[in-house]
C-alpha cells in the first residue's frame, strides 16, 4: 500500500506539472477533493485494521 501511495501522489503531481496550463481553478478544486477523499479512505482502512489487531 506504501507504493500505490507513492505512485499515486507522484503520478499527480506529474500530471498537474505537464498540464497546469490547462487546469484552472474549479479542476484544482476537484483534484483536491478527491485526493483528500482518497487520502481519508486510506486512513480509515488502516485504523479499522489496526482494531482489528487489538
Amino acid at each position: 500500500m506504501g507504493i500505490a501511495s507513492c505512485l499515486w501522489f507522484t503520478g499527480i503531481t506529474l500530471a498537474i506539472s505537464l498540464f497546469s496550463d490547462r487546469f484552472n481553478a474549479k479542476t484544482l478544486r476537484i483534484i483536491n477533493v478527491v485526493c483528500g477523499i482518497i487520502i481519508i479512505f486510506y486512513g480509515c482502512k488502516l485504523m479499522w485494521n489496526f482494531i482489528q489487531l487489538l
